[in-house]
């Protein structure tokens, strides 16, 4: 998807230029030095919430081999609940890296083959890295979740899709303040339009690293199916 998002990018502006939609969705209009940067800043964001799937994916298959009576393989043995949770949150931890590596790496191979002057690799790659605190409270959320409601950890992709809805549609319709504020998304820095903002990315962090030891807490002392 980021492949095929940066291949638009050589003749972007006589494709989009004139359709009012796009003018709607795109934050600060069509300002031609920035409207390569608007579109980047918002189609990386919408990337970002696409690859959030696998990430959770993996916690959530945690709550499915429960489920399966499965664990039981684990807790047989001298195996610590802070193991079998800290090893599926780690591979989120990874797969979240990797993905974004994934969207920043795709949308330079393509963009760098149509663009006279394309933004560095670099650039790119700054531009989804910084969605990393991001994906991580979604992932953080998920633990909590699979430690105190684990029937209930399938919640989670109601948020994202509202997640997702505010980034796409949020200026289209005009959403509220306090609604697109319930996006971690939302507080994220638009590279390469905007500027770096570091009191967001620390806060989601926290936020991220808050709700992962609540859920470790939660996985620690509620029963274990099977």
């Amino acid at each position: 998807m980021s492949v095929a998002s940066g291949s638009v990018l050589g003749d972007f502006e006589t494709y989009f230029a004139d359709m009012e939609l796009f003018q709607q969705i795109i934050p600060g209009g069509l300002d031609p030095t920035a409207i390569i940067d608007q579109f980047l800043a918002l189609i990386i964001g919408i990337l970002s919430i696409f690859a959030i799937a696998p990430v959770l994916s993996v916690v959530l298959s945690l709550v499915k081999e429960e489920q399966l009576q499965r664990t039981e393989h684990f807790y047989s043995r001298s195996v610590a609940r802070n193991t079998v949770l800290g090893s599926y949150l780690g591979l989120g931890l990874v797969a979240s890296v990797l993905m974004q590596t994934g969207i920043g790496l795709g949308l330079y191979l393509s963009a760098s083959q149509v663009m006279e002057d394309s933004l560095s690799l670099q650039t790119f790659l700054e531009a989804s890295f910084v969605y990393l605190p991001a994906v991580w409270v979604m992932l953080g959320l998920t633990v909590l979740l699979v430690g105190w409601i684990p029937r209930g950890a399938k919640w989670i992709w109601g948020y994202v899709l509202l997640a997702f809805l505010i980034l796409y549609i949020g200026n289209l319709l005009d959403f509220p303040d306090w609604l697109n504020n319930l996006s971690p998304f939302h507080h994220i820095p638009q590279l390469p339009y905007g500027e770096m903002e570091w009191p967001p990315i620390w806060a989601l962090s926290g936020i991220a690293l808050g709700s992962s030891i609540i859920g470790f807490i939660g996985y620690n002392k509620r029963d274990i199916q099977g």
